[in-house]
């Protein structure tokens, strides 16, 4: 007879714990889209997008292109404004990139942040 009194309440709390459990709740909140800021249709170029992060942290080989100065820092500096304090360095490589590599910071940060 002890045995069966010490076995009820046993049951009684294991059963309740789980009756206050939320059930079908998910474990964690869904995924946002891939690509928020892209339109429908538009897939992202990977070795434009690499060759970005490259140059936005330091990494890829600067080019002199000093013809290029005036526009390269006007635009650069718009690029840091957008990226914030992650960009604040950009201006400063005005006349060291190529042609190539403008666009693909550009194509990154537009990605990267959200910009134009």
């Amino acid at each position: 007879m002890h045995r069966i009194t010490l076995i009820i309440p046993i049951i009684v709390l294991a059963l309740a714990g789980s009756a206050l459990a939320s059930g079908s709740a998910p474990t964690r909140p869904p995924h946002p889209p891939k690509n928020y800021f892209a339109p429908a249709g538009e897939k992202l170029d990977n070795n434009r997008y690499a060759l970005g992060k490259a140059v936005f942290t330091g990494k890829a080989p600067r080019t002199a292109n000093p013809s290029a100065a005036k526009k390269q820092r006007t635009q650069l500096a718009h690029l840091a404004q957008v990226s914030g304090k992650q960009g604040a360095s950009l201006p400063s490589l005005a006349g060291q990139l190529s042609n190539e590599q403008m666009d693909a910071v550009d194509y990154y940060v537009s990605k990267r942040f959200g910009a134009h």
